[in-house]
């Protein structure tokens, strides 16, 4: 929700149209978020949750930017989708955070470097992934 929010609150804030496609794997946390804003009476129209037609969404003539957050595989498609056209294209993909830990720091740095990886089971921009002690 955090991933999505980021995109859709600023997008909301500055009065734009936003049409959200969450994930297949995890559409709930965005169904909520659909209701939530449909109970702040939103004018119609101005979020919209569609699901399963990411491929479809962007390539549509009507859709001026694309934000995407998630696997490289699927940005590689998304760039081709939207390659012939002028759509405005923000892509995060597959990050790996590094983790470095100079000679100087304290014992527990490894330790709390590698909870750190796990939180929110490793699904997050800014995981360490990477250690180099």
């Amino acid at each position: 929700m955090n991933q999505v929010m980021l995109k859709v609150a600023p997008a909301l804030a500055a009065g734009c149209t936003v049409v959200l496609k969450p994930s297949e794997l995890s559409p709930l946390s965005a169904i909520l978020l659909a209701e939530m804003i449909n109970a702040a009476d939103f004018p119609p129209g101005v979020f919209n949750l569609v699901n399963g037609v990411g491929a479809h969404l962007t390539a549509h003539r009507h859709v001026d930017m694309v934000s995407f957050t998630g696997s490289t595989r699927a940005g590689v498609a998304i760039s081709k989708a939207v390659a012939g056209t002028v759509k405005h294209l923000s892509l995060e993909l597959a990050c790996k955070g590094a983790n470095i830990i100079f000679a100087d720091a304290d014992e527990s740095a490894v330790t709390r470097g590698v909870r750190r990886c796990f939180n929110n089971s490793g699904q997050s921009c800014n995981v360490p992934t990477r250690m180099l002690v």
